[in-house]
């Protein structure tokens, strides 16, 4: 009988250090799981800004033909409002 509880005392540890083993990975997963979350994000937001940017930046090339074409560019590179 002391044979049979000394090999089950060994098996219930064993499985107590697969299951603090187990808990270890999960944890190392979740922040790592987090760690990915974050960075998502801040691709997303810095995704947000350039497209903001490049809507910006056409509204700013279509203002910059507008101011252009108010002018008249002559020979000799001499510009005379019109």
């Amino acid at each position: 009988m002391s044979a049979k509880v000394k090999q089950l005392k060994r098996q219930l540890d064993e499985a107590e250090e697969e299951c603090a083993r187990l808990t270890a990975l999960k944890r190392k997963v979740q922040r790592e799981l987090e760690e990915q979350v974050e960075h998502c994000e801040v691709l997303t937001h810095e995704n947000e800004q350039l497209k903001s940017r490049l809507r910006g930046g056409a509204a700013d090339k279509q203002r910059y033909v507008i101011g252009i074409s108010k002018f008249t560019i002559h020979s000799h590179c001499s510009v005379t409002a019109t």
